[in-house]
């Protein structure tokens, strides 16, 4: 059998704080922005790349505590890389925070309006645990000063090789979540955290999503004008985009449907738009 590819691609946000949003993907992380629209900037990890992330500005600050996105996760291809940026998050006392997963480290922080972002480095396939279907992962203590160790460069802008390394959501029901993830797109679950949290992969990845209750039923139900994850996009190849076409059935609303595209709503009601790619 094939190996099926899912690529998480884009990400578009609901934002304020226009000057502070801009300043810190802009000019702290060194990406490469775009306007394009009236109150809409594009970033791009390098200038031949495509956009990774668009903020939409006009926003409202959260009300309250609500389901949606718990953090998007930037994969870096090396010890170095990362390294770099996190010399330089550090030099500009930005707030951060760290954790050993076993199968990857990682820098975790929060973008000016609050979106949770983690910035993390792989650690080679062969050194992740497999039991039983399941991967071994956990938080332990990492050690930052070995990967500022590792590094050999000033950050000047992300390096070739980035990508969205997986998205993680937070909400009220883990069996919604299931159905989702292990039904709806044909992901496998990977790390049960009895009545915690699920990670959910695809062709043993360590994961490409993960869903947690850890606020309980105290969030409510997404609010489209307030700031926060919208819209997402992930890259399929087209023989899973058809597996996923013809499994859909009655199983979730769809909305646009072309002959390579499928436009969703998630697991908390953001719109998540499905590309089938040769």
């Amino acid at each position: 059998m094939n190996v099926k590819t899912y690529e998480i691609t884009h990400l578009t946000i609901l934002a304020h704080d226009e000057v502070k949003m801009r300043a810190f993907y802009r000019d702290l992380f060194n990406a490469v922005e775009e306007k394009t629209g009236a109150s809409q900037y594009s970033y791009a990890f390098t200038a031949a790349e495509d956009p990774f992330l668009t903020l939409q500005f006009g926003g409202q600050a959260q009300s309250e505590r609500q389901e949606g996105m718990y953090h998007f996760a930037l994969l870096f291809p090396s010890a170095a890389e990362l390294g770099a940026l996190v010399q330089r998050l550090l030099a500009a006392q930005y707030p951060m925070g760290a954790g050993d997963h076993q199968v990857s480290e990682a820098i975790y922080l929060d973008d000016p309006n609050g979106n949770g972002i983690e910035l993390y480095r792989d650690r080679t396939a062969d050194k992740w645990a497999w039991h039983d279907g399941q991967v071994e992962m956990g938080t332990y203590d990492m050690d930052v000063h070995a990967l500022l160790g590792k590094v050999d460069h000033i950050w000047h802008g992300f390096p070739i090789g980035m990508k969205i390394g997986h998205l993680y959501f937070s909400g009220r029901d883990l069996a919604v979540a299931d159905n989702f993830f292990n039904n709806v797109l044909q992901l496998d679950t990977v790390l049960d955290i009895p009545e915690n949290a699920h990670f959910y992969s695809h062709n043993r990845y360590h994961h490409h999503h993960a869903f947690n209750i850890w606020s309980g039923h105290a969030l409510v139900p997404k609010k489209r004008n307030e700031q926060g994850l919208i819209a997402w996009q992930v890259n399929v190849d087209s023989v899973y985009f058809e597996m996923l076409r013809s499994n859909l059935g009655n199983l979730i609303e769809r909305g646009e449907e072309t002959q390579n595209t499928l436009v969703i709503p998630d697991v908390v009601g953001c719109q998540l738009t499905i590309i089938g790619k040769d």
